[in-house]
């Protein structure tokens, strides 16, 4: 009897799931909410699966009748056996759909794979491989809610964020493919990324004589994001047992791969929204954004985006208010300015380390320890600036069941942000340039009959 590829690399996956949640009220103006779950979920692959624990706390305070204080908190950890073998993929000599009956789980070669090729079957991979990941992640969020006046609030929010993940990976030196004296190869990669953010807003809200409305709202938020990753793979271990817990354990230093990278940006914005309506027949907003962002030039980091829209509800006029088939009939124009983010570190050079060319009389075996730069910092990045011109009208007729909106679109954005090539006379082959400029106007047409 030939081995069953499917039959020997898989398996019948249970899963449990388990929830327990609890809420109450212990005294006026004071509410909480707990919860808790356990998921189990074994893979279809032998040896993997997936492990997720979560816990939930939501706590809301009436502190005074104008003040509140909320709390927002959820906790996910994962603990999880990633996939050790592909089923299929691109591994055409060793995946398990790919793989000839002939072959033996204990076997190292594959015969019929063109002339022949030593080989680690999916039994091998499954059996002494080890892929683990754990990921933590947590976020928590403070608000505080006040009623100063009736027609004046305050909100104020701060939300923490947490995120850290482990991998571990070894592929030992008793594997069938390899050859003796190879050794195992072992590899860990930690990663951290934090984020915080506050937002605070003032909003205004009055209506006179139920003619004047008027809606403001003045807002502030601060944003930061740190990330950290680190990742180092080595090969050559001549002890299994340590796994990865003694990754300095190689003669050989040029049996190292390792990587590291960090990312940090930082965003400020003052926002300022103001709506005015005048018997719901005629409307004016107006916006404006003062946004600064880390990640561009010195002297460019801030922007302002305006914006200001009307609107004149045609179907509440005298005239046509009384109008029985017409719910509305409105016209409507706006212009107003956004602008576009640029990825981090575009203002930065970049090094790359100057490996061997060809040449054998480089320290290090092969790598001269000097370091070339590839990418021109860019000293006057800015965000894009798009505009936007828009004019349209909308109809409503038979109790809304038909209804008709039109509008003409045109926007042009300015500054693109484009990495651009450079001439190898610089030295650099590119740099992050505002030198793209873009022009997209339409019309846009949906009608609905219910």
């Amino acid at each position: 009897k030939g081995t069953d590829w499917l039959d020997e690399v898989t398996r019948t996956a249970p899963l449990q799931d388990y929830y327990l949640a609890i809420n109450g009220s212990p005294a006026k103006g004071s509410n909480f909410f707990l919860s808790f779950a356990y998921m189990d979920n074994q893979g279809i692959i032998k040896r993997s699966g997936h492990r997720r624990y979560m816990a939930r706390a939501n706590f809301d305070q009436k502190l005074f009748n104008w003040l509140k204080l909320s709390y927002r908190m959820s906790y996910n950890h994962h603990d999880k056996d990633m996939n050790l073998i592909p089923l299929g993929g691109t591994s055409i000599s060793a995946g398990a759909i790919y793989l000839s009956p002939i072959i033996k789980p204990t076997d190292n070669y594959n015969p019929i794979y063109y002339s022949g090729e030593y080989i680690n079957t999916p039994s091998a991979l499954i059996d002494q491989n080890i892929y683990d990941m754990i990921q933590n992640s947590m976020t928590q969020t403070v608000v505080l809610d006040a009623e100063i006046l009736p027609e004046l609030k305050f909100k104020a929010l701060y939300t923490y964020y947490l995120y850290e993940r482990q991998s571990y990976q070894y592929y030992p030196s008793t594997l069938p493919k390899k050859t003796e004296g190879e050794g195992g190869e072992a590899y860990r990669a930690n990663e951290e990324l934090y984020k915080h953010n506050f937002e605070a807003s003032l909003t205004y809200d009055k209506t006179w004589n139920k003619t004047h409305h008027l809606d403001a709202v003045a807002v502030f938020t601060g944003y930061s994001y740190k990330q950290d990753i680190f990742s180092l793979r080595g090969t050559g271990y001549l002890i299994d047992d340590n796994l990865w817990n003694n990754m300095g354990a190689i003669t050989d230093k040029n049996a190292y791969t390792a990587s590291s990278q960090s990312a940090t940006i930082r965003k400020m914005s003052f926002v300022a929204r103001l709506n005015y309506n005048w018997k719901k027949r005629y409307y004016l907003t107006v916006n404006g954004r003062y946004d600064g962002a880390s990640n561009f030039a010195a002297n460019r980091k801030w922007g302002f985006f305006p914006s200001v829209a009307l609107k004149w509800n045609i179907s509440q006029e005298n005239w046509l208010k009384n109008a029985k088939n017409v719910d509305e009939l409105s016209l409507r124009a706006s212009v107003g300015q956004t602008g576009n983010d640029a990825d981090v570190y575009k203002t930065t050079t970049w090094f790359n380390p100057v490996k061997d060319a060809g040449y054998t009389d480089l320290p290090l075996n092969g790598v001269s320890g000097l370091t070339e730069m590839n990418t021109l910092p860019s000293t006057t990045l800015k965000p894009e600036m798009t505009t936007e011109y828009e004019f349209g009208t909308s109809v409503n007729l038979f109790n809304n069941r038909v209804s008709l909106d039109f509008a003409y679109y045109n926007k042009i954005t300015t500054d693109q942000i484009i990495s651009a090539t450079l001439a190898p006379e610089t030295g650099y082959t590119s740099e992050t340039q505002n030198v793209g400029k873009l022009q997209n106007q339409g019309v846009e047409i949906m009608a609905n009959v219910t």
